[in-house]
Order: structure tokens, then C-alpha cells, then sequence
């Protein structure tokens, strides 16, 4: 089972030459399908959603070969949870929206930029900032809000699924794996920053489904959030979208007919190859 294109290329490769005998599942990790991900041969393919079957059906695939599992996430983002529990662990009150600030893979002035435009806001919020194994910038927002209360600001955690939980808005970048936890644990997102290409084609499906918000101005990102968080019929919305959208069962869907092993492998001419691929250059 892969869930990146180049170990499925490389097991297609292994396959062809007959240095193993397997199946091969390719479980997309992004909203939006694209060329990279077609091995051959392969069992079946796995996508985020069922526009991008529906594509993969247009261009000759047989149908029993495309499933729409979502992209699979961790099952703590949709389990049970002690929300009250998780809140005082954090010193969080129960009656004031969470706000997820997370700085992503890289980090950096934009996480700054987020907190910095936040904090004059004075529509009543509590903010846990995430700024993984960054320890320059976890100093640089510990010593931006000393004086604020408000905000709580993390390194690495493993309690990520447990603080999308029991938040009212993500603020972040629109990663296929970070959309889809946010998706699962019903979490409305404020898209900051996507780099072109996979995050901002993520990105507009979740705008489509209404479950979230882009900014597209650096400057205005504490302009946006406030008016969110004085909206809360509006959150509340984008939450259930969220939740619609969200395929928390994804990882069990591609284990149970993986493992079933009930197609034969696939193979794809080369004519049919650079056909698909041309589609989605």
C-alpha cells in the first residue's frame, strides 16, 4: 500500500521485473489526482474524493479499479474524547473559541505574522500556537506574548488530534494530510499561505465545500479571523461542512480492500499512460 507516487513507482518497477509477486495499492494524499501517481501495474487507486474518480473513470479506468476513501488519517481525530480533560491540560476555558495556529512544516515570519495580526483583536478567543520542532520561533512568539493570556504556544506535540478537536478555527496551510485531519475532526480552516500547485487546488475544494476561508492578503489575516470569530453561525456552518467532507474511516476503507486481494494487477499501456498524464499536465 503506498500512500507517496515514488515507492508505488518503484514497487511497479519491482513487479514488471518479476522480483516480487504483490499487489499494489496507490492511496492518493492530496484532494486533487494528478499524473505522478499513476503506476503500472497497479490493484486499485484510492482519491480523496469522487470528483477525482469520476475523472479517472473519463479517461479509461475501469471503475472497480478507483475508490473514493479520502485520504487516510490517524483514528484519534474522531474518537471519543474528554474535551474538558484536553482543555485543562492546556489551562484553556471552556466558554471562549480555541483558535489552532500551526506553523506547518517550515514555519517561519508568516506563524509571526498570524500571531502578531491576532493579538489586538477584541472579540474574546484563546489561541494554541504549534510550532512543531522550531525552537527559534516557539522564543520569538513566547517573547511576542508574554503579556497576553490568551495565547499558548506549544513545540513538538503529539496531541494534535486531541487539540483539533477542541478547536473552533485551524489557521494554517492546506497540506492533503492537515486539510484531511481538520476534515475528520469536523474543524473549519482559515488557509494561509498555500504553495501553488497541490495546496492551492486543496484549497479550493475546501473553499467549494465551505469549509473554510482563504486569506490572500498577508496583511489582513487578523481582519479575517476577527470576523470569523464574530460570526459564530458562520464557524458553526463551516464546522458541519467540515464534517460532510470528512472521510475519517479512510484508512480502514484502503486496509479492507487492499488486504482482500480480490483484483488482479493492472497493467496500463504506454499509449494509455501518456494519455492520462497529458490530461493532468
Amino acid at each position: 500500500i503506498a500512500t507517496h507516487f515514488m515507492p508505488a513507482r518503484l514497487v511497479s518497477l519491482m513487479l514488471i521485473r518479476k522480483q516480487i509477486n504483490a499487489a499494489l495499492d496507490v492511496v492518493t494524499t492530496d484532494f486533487d489526482f494528478q499524473g505522478l501517481w499513476l503506476s503500472t501495474p497497479l490493484t486499485r487507486i484510492y482519491v480523496a474524493r469522487e470528483e477525482s474518480r469520476q475523472y479517472l473513470l473519463t479517461l479509461g479506468l475501469p471503475p472497480e479499479r478507483v475508490v473514493t476513501s479520502g485520504i487516510p488519517v490517524r483514528p484519534e481525530f474522531s474518537t471519543p474524547l474528554d474535551a474538558d480533560a484536553v482543555r485543562a491540560r492546556y489551562g484553556l476555558r471552556t466558554d471562549v473559541p480555541v483558535v489552532l495556529i500551526s506553523a506547518g512544516a517550515s514555519g517561519g515570519p508568516r506563524t509571526l505574522q498570524v500571531v502578531r495580526q491576532s493579538m489586538p483583536l477584541t472579540t474574546p478567543f484563546q489561541a494554541v500556537v504549534v510550532c512543531g520542532r522550531n525552537a527559534e520561533l516557539k522564543a520569538q512568539i513566547e517573547e511576542m506574548v508574554a503579556d497576553d493570556n490568551r495565547f499558548t504556544v506549544l513545540g513538538f506535540t503529539d496531541e494534535m488530534p486531541a487539540l483539533m478537536r477542541i478547536s473552533s478555527l485551524f489557521v494554517g496551510k492546506p497540506g492533503g494530510l492537515s486539510s484531511s485531519e481538520c476534515m475528520a475532526a469536523g474543524l473549519p480552516m482559515m488557509i494561509v499561505d498555500p504553495i501553488p500547485g497541490q495546496e492551492t487546488r486543496n484549497s479550493d475544494y475546501l473553499l467549494e465545500a465551505g469549509a473554510a476561508v482563504r486569506c490572500n492578503y498577508a496583511t489582513t489575516v487578523g481582519y479575517k479571523l476577527g470576523q470569523l470569530l464574530a460570526d459564530p453561525q458562520r464557524l458553526a456552518a463551516m464546522a458541519e461542512a467540515a464534517r460532510r467532507i470528512g472521510h475519517p474511516d479512510a484508512a480502514a476503507t484502503a486496509a479492507a480492500m487492499a488486504t482482500a486481494l480480490d483484483l488482479p494487477l493492472l497493467g496500463i499501456s504506454r499509449d494509455a499512460q501518456k494519455l492520462i498524464q497529458k490530461a493532468f499536465s
